[in-house]
């Protein structure tokens, strides 16, 4: 588990990651016509979607440092966003160009291919957006202290009708609606770094969370921009206050241990996720099994295994930056007290 953060965090990013891994399998499994009930697919597919992705950012917002100088900023978004970014998209769109006639997407021409990052697509639409984000944080947060509150509202309201407004475009569309989340992560680092969490509010912010998720499957027609942003605020306070209250309690369990490491490597399983669980699905397809259950587990294990697996591999061969996973920092491990018997002191 990471040393220099609290637990909560890569907890937090960790389930995130999970439900990601687990919203892309399926819509494959979807878009592939191996799940015939549609009010299904639409309501796992919201229930998902409305705070997984905001999760992302608060937590972000939790941990930005603005303390650093200009140039140092730009070289450390440069090393884990913007490279990321850039690499793995265009290893996803030649992976596209090569295997089209394999997948569920439509045919890619190769000039589609070499524009594929510009503007980012696919899931790289995230990394683009935390990067526009943490960039405006940085400016407002090098303004003089009485500028700081006042900009950053503004940023906030300009963002909210943006986006409300449904003209932002490719370049924006991400920034501009999950600005409000990493404010909010924002503002509750700067209010207390490790509230005390008791099993009465985990339990409260179950009962908000499942409440939420009812009033989001009871809706009926599409919901204004407020009221989305409204239900995912709702909804992430109440994972955070669960995951807040059982990591102060049960931070040593094997199931929230592994969370918090599978947390910790959020980006390789990120970037790289797409390619094993579509592979998994592919090969599943051509050995002519077509089960839901099978393509739903399969899919998901190998969205996660996958990556991970290449990881310990990149990093072994000290290939882990090469890869864009310079931002992944992993405690050592303890050194064996015998170790240090005979060394001079």
């Amino acid at each position: 588990m990471r040393t220099d953060r609290e637990a909560w965090a890569d907890i937090a990013k960790g389930i995130g990651i999970l439900l990601v891994v687990f919203g892309h399998v399926w819509r494959g499994v979807y878009n592939a016509d191996l799940l015939g009930a549609q009010p299904l697919f639409e309501a796992v597919d919201r229930g998902i979607y409305l705070f997984h992705m905001p999760l992302f950012f608060f937590v972000a917002g939790a941990f930005f440092n603005a303390n650093t100088s200009m140039g140092a900023f730009f070289v450390r978004s440069g090393e884990r966003i913007l490279y990321p970014l850039v690499l793995w998209s265009y290893l996803l769109a030649f992976s596209l160009l090569i295997a089209q006639d394999f997948t569920n997407r439509g045919e890619t021409s190769l000039v589609e291919t070499i524009r594929y990052p510009f503007p980012p697509k696919d899931i790289f639409w995230f990394l683009w957006a935390l990067f526009l984000i943490q960039t405006a944080a940085y400016a407002c947060l090098k303004l003089p202290e009485p500028a700081r509150l006042p900009t950053i509202a503004c940023l906030l309201g300009a963002c909210m009708l943006i986006a409300s407004s449904g003209e932002q475009g490719e370049i924006l569309a991400g920034a501009a609606y999950h600005l409000v989340f990493f404010v909010l992560g924002l503002a509750f680092r700067r209010g207390t770094a490790s509230p005390s969490v008791g099993l009465i509010p985990v339990f409260v912010g179950i009962a908000v969370f499942l409440l939420v998720q009812g009033t989001l499957l009871a809706a009926d027609g599409p919901r204004s921009y407020l009221s989305q942003v409204g239900l995912a605020s709702a909804a992430l306070v109440g994972v955070i206050v669960v995951v807040h209250g059982l990591s102060q309690r049960f931070a040593q369990s094997p199931i929230l241990q592994g969370c918090a490491l599978i947390g910790a490597l959020s980006l390789p399983i990120y970037v790289a996720h797409t390619f094993f669980l579509a592979g998994a699905r592919i090969v599943l397809l051509a050995f002519g099994n077509d089960d839901l259950v099978t393509h739903v587990v399969l899919g998901t294990v190998a969205g996660v295994a996958g990556p991970l697996v290449l990881y310990a591999a990149a990093r072994r061969i000290h290939l882990d930056r090469a890869l864009g996973f310079g931002a992944v920092r992993l405690a050592p491990e303890p050194t064996p007290a015998h170790a240090h018997a005979g060394r001079p002191q």
